[in-house]
């Protein structure tokens, strides 16, 4: 998944775009994969066949982030075992469909502004890293958390 919100330089978005790509284009390869692009309600749907992917990478080419950019379009409950979340800025906060559920999440920002990212450094792909985010239980009034 992709967030191409930006306020800093045409780079991190760039970096970001890349990133996104190889990714899509590995896991595809790999086992398939679906890739949720900015202002998309449905994923691109990448097999292993790559036939979708000319157009996956075609739509990339053409994101555009910026300030005014929307974040991605999450329903809870509507992911994989895993995630990526590719994002050309750092977030205040991870979203909350990502937070909620039990899928492992890994955030992949720009090399140039991962550093003091919390989560364990897991990948690195084209100028960007990735860390592997720690599943958030909720606590109830009364609960501890173990």
């Amino acid at each position: 998944m992709l967030d191409a919100r930006s306020s800093g330089p045409a780079e991190l978005l760039d970096a970001a775009v890349r990133a996104a790509a190889s990714l899509a284009l590995e896991l595809g390869r790999r086992q398939a994969c679906r890739l949720l692009l900015p202002g998309d309600r449905r994923p691109i749907e990448i097999g292993r066949d790559l036939i979708n992917w000319p157009a996956a990478h075609a739509r990339l080419a053409l994101v555009e982030g910026g300030a005014g950019t929307r974040a991605p379009r999450l329903a809870s409950g509507s992911f994989s075992a895993e995630v990526f979340y590719v994002a050309a800025q750092r977030l205040p906060r991870v979203p909350q469909a990502l937070r909620s559920g039990s899928q492992r999440t890994v955030l992949v920002l720009p090399a140039a502004i991962a550093g003091g990212a919390r989560g364990a450094l897991s990948l690195e792909v084209t100028e960007c890293r990735g860390f592997a985010l720690a599943p958030t239980r909720r606590v109830r009034a009364g609960q501890q958390a173990a």
